[in-house]
């Protein structure tokens, strides 16, 4: 069972950093075609390996990725499938911060990454990003706006349920290349609707009661 705990915004647009909002990963097997609905891409994020294991399962943390490679491949995993704040109307984007030990050919490198809204059981995979090149420096910041379809859908009853990245070494080179990946301070960017008073952040649950409105009053 999650932590039940409310937290309020005051007026203004910030990110926060919620330390368990987003906890639990699922490795997305080799194999699996794993296919955006829309997005920048729906081009499918198939995983070749389930290699590539961390030993944390909240992103809001460390999310740390490592591994020897003279290959190309790509790894898919789902972060917030244990516990979470899973908010719905309140949230217009998130951001992290991310690092490269390496930038060799075959260095681990963060090619996509999206999320998934959910309503009804049923899941919309938003491909966020398209593919991205192998970066250039090993430490950057990323910070995304959410598309007018996702904030459409999250004041729709719709709510945030995870945050999905694929990984990959994928170079075209030659050459063999022991690299390590983390992202880190994963948080959510929320938005104040301008209203008297403070507003509510949701308080956090199991991923079975993810689309339970009435845990926004838990305490």
């Amino acid at each position: 069972m999650a932590d039940q705990k409310i937290r309020y915004l005051s007026s203004g647009s910030r990110s926060i950093q919620i330390n368990n909002a987003l906890v639990g990963v699922h490795k997305v097997p080799a194999g699996t075609q794993y296919r955006p609905s829309r997005g920048q891409s729906t081009a499918q994020w198939d995983p070749d390996i389930t290699g590539w294991d961390t030993s944390e399962n909240n992103i809001c943390t460390t999310a740390k990725f490592s591994g020897t490679n003279g290959n190309d491949h790509w790894v898919v995993r789902a972060f917030g499938v244990s516990s979470g704040i899973y908010p719905q109307g309140q949230i217009i984007g998130f951001e992290w911060d991310e690092t490269n030990n390496s930038t060799k050919n075959h260095c681990l490198y963060l090619k996509r990454y999206g999320y998934a809204l959910t309503k009804n059981n049923a899941y919309n995979f938003v491909d966020a990003s398209g593919v991205m090149n192998q970066p250039s420096s090993y430490e950057r910041s990323r910070s995304h706006t959410l598309d007018s379809e996702t904030l459409s859908r999250l004041k729709d009853g719709w709510c945030f349920a995870e945050f999905r990245i694929q990984l990959s070494t994928q170079t075209g080179k030659t050459g063999t290349n022991a690299s390590e990946f983390t992202i880190k301070n994963w948080k959510f960017k929320f938005k104040h609707d301008g209203g008297s008073g403070d507003m509510i952040i949701p308080a956090n649950r199991p991923y079975s009661d993810r689309e339970d409105g009435d845990s926004i009053g838990l305490i």
